[in-house]
């Protein structure tokens, strides 16, 4: 009995010796997640978010284009957004939103406190979507996941995000997940400027 006792106490303690939790968004400076992924910029580090004018068949729209959109922006807490024309009907075929500790101390906040899987965790969750896979997130770093909204098949959202930054692209008409992923990875290369 008392062998028991003391190899069930042994198990438990070798149990909490070997935890080794994920680290909080914000300390995934220092890490990388594959061979071809750079350390991100420091939180609050100098960045500048500047959204091309076209992108892969995408062509970023006017203010006067996307007046009615913007009444429901200005209802979003934080970050900026941003929308794109991908067959010039005048329609947003992708929107652009990002959000960096730069601007949101209460974006600083949740990434001191959870995990980027927890980030995607609940967003995919908000986004009601049950098929979400992570792709290579580039030179920026961080990690990079997509899923169909809502379990459209013909609407894909992206998701990255590293130690100072939360970024997403919806994308109507895009239903490869892998397609979505590229066309994110270039927005998100082509806007992000670090200094």
């Amino acid at each position: 009995m008392i062998a028991l006792g003391l190899l069930g106490a042994g198990a438990v303690v070798g149990a909490v010796l070997r935890y080794a939790p994920e680290p909080r968004a914000a300390q995934t400076a220092a890490t990388t997640t594959g061979p071809v992924e750079a350390d991100a910029a420091p939180v609050g580090g100098p960045r500048a978010i500047t959204p091309p004018a076209v992108l892969g068949g995408y062509r970023l729209m006017t203010d006067e284009e996307t007046a009615s959109y913007r009444e429901v922006e200005a209802q979003r807490p934080r970050g900026r957004t941003w929308y794109y024309d991908r067959d010039d009907d005048g329609r947003a075929d992708g929107i652009f939103h990002i959000d960096t500790t730069q601007w949101s101390q209460k974006l600083a906040a949740e990434k001191r406190r959870d995990s980027i899987t927890q980030e995607f965790r609940n967003f995919f969750a908000g986004a009601k979507s049950s098929d979400s896979a992570e792709y290579p997130a580039g030179p920026l770093g961080g990690r990079l996941a997509c899923g169909h909204y809502a379990d459209k098949p013909t609407v894909s959202i992206c998701v990255w995000s590293d130690a100072s930054a939360l970024g997403t692209f919806l994308q109507s008409g895009v239903s490869e997940l892998s397609e979505a992923a590229k066309a994110t990875l270039d927005l998100r290369n082509a806007s992000d400027q670090r200094t």
